[in-house]
């Protein structure tokens, strides 16, 4: 072996020890600080209270891009979420016998507060029924779509709730719920590459950078109303051809009261600014959430399927009482307003049970 040749090799091996060395050290000082970046979801951002909390509080989901943690507990008097990523009790894939099994999609409403009304109409219906709070907060149709096709039809539902719309008519943080991409890692290499900061600090450097962000132009919806009807259409018609009876809900608000919370502004859910007149933003607010109502309204007289227009029957009664604290939230009912929807779904399906029987396994 030459002189040069010798030299060369040398060279070689000092440069990839320095490499590994470098590394190494990098990687290592990465725990030290406890770095860490989910490079799964791509864009796993929207409008959250607290933003910090993502990551706490949701685990990567290759079908609805995200989903609460098992586990997880979301304050005092919540139950902690269970293994399919639902609140409330573990229960088992497949259906008692002689028991019809309730499902509710939604968001944060439907998930609820210190109360819910899914538990409330559990406690309404009584034995021979089986609900199922799958309400999970900042999910838009979108996410319900695809939630539905993912993990609620393996469950064969006989009753499927649905109301979906705030988080679908708020302001998208760069891309919309259509644009998210979820990357599936190909191989058990590719999750072990995840594992290293050193990959992940690359990602969020990529993630970061002003040619991953969108280019700039008008506010975007997170879901679009031509969207968002599509998403209802499909969502009443996936669950129709898995056997299951549909009933469509619209959310309610306090927006008649004529306050929309300041944080709406702050965390960018919605256009315009705090200094604003109040009566512009609870006028732009009230349109958007009445237009998406609207569609669940036609997509119901449309396909013939079952509607409980809570937001018009809370409107035509008056929403004083059935709002915690409308200064701050115009959005979650309190106590009061959760049983009023249970009564309301629990009236409904025990009024037409008989024409909806069980479906057949």
């Amino acid at each position: 072996m030459s002189e040069i040749t010798e030299k060369y090799i040398k060279n070689v091996s000092i440069s990839i020890c320095a490499v590994l060395l470098i590394f190494i050290v990098t990687e290592g000082l990465l725990r030290l600080i406890n770095f860490s970046y989910n490079t799964r979801p791509r864009y796993m951002e929207f409008n959250f209270p607290n933003p910090h909390e993502l990551y706490e509080i949701f685990e990567p989901d290759d079908a609805t891009l995200w989903r609460l943690r098992p586990g997880v507990r979301m304050g005092p008097g919540i139950e902690p979420v269970n293994g399919m990523g639902f609140r409330g009790a573990e229960f088992k894939v497949e259906k008692q016998r002689g028991v019809i099994r309730v499902i509710m999609m939604g968001d944060s409403v439907t998930f609820g507060t210190d109360e819910n009304y899914p538990r409330l109409t559990a406690e309404c219906l009584g034995a021979g029924y089986e609900v199922i709070n799958a309400g999970v907060p900042g999910y838009t149709s979108n996410q319900g779509l695809r939630l539905l096709n993912s993990r609620i039809a393996p469950l064969k539902p006989d009753i499927i709730v649905v109301m979906y719309g705030w988080n679908d008519h708020w302001l998208a943080q760069g891309f919309t719920d259509a644009e998210q991409t979820m990357r599936s890692p190909e191989s058990n290499k590719a999750r072990l590459f995840e594992k290293l900061r050193i990959y992940q600090l690359i990602h969020w450097i990529i993630a970061k950078a002003p040619l991953s962000q969108p280019p700039p132009g008008p506010a975007k919806l997170r879901v679009s109303p031509e969207e968002y009807r599509q998403n209802i259409e499909r969502i009443v018609s996936d669950a129709r051809r898995n056997g299951a009876r549909v009933i469509l809900v619209t959310p309610p608000s306090a927006l008649s009261l004529g306050k929309v919370p300041v944080y709406l502004y702050h965390l960018k859910f919605m256009e315009g600014t705090p200094d604003e007149p109040r009566e512009v933003g609870v006028m732009r607010v009230t349109y958007l959430h009445e237009s998406y109502n609207d569609i669940v309204r036609s997509v119901a007289a449309d396909a013939g399927v079952e509607i409980a227009d809570v937001d018009r029957d809370w409107l035509a009664r008056g929403v004083g009482d059935l709002f915690r604290n409308p200064e701050k939230d115009i959005i979650h009912p309190n106590p009061a307003g959760y049983r009023l929807i249970a009564k309301t779904l629990c009236d409904m399906i025990l009024k037409t049970r008989r024409d909806f029987p069980q479906r057949s396994e």
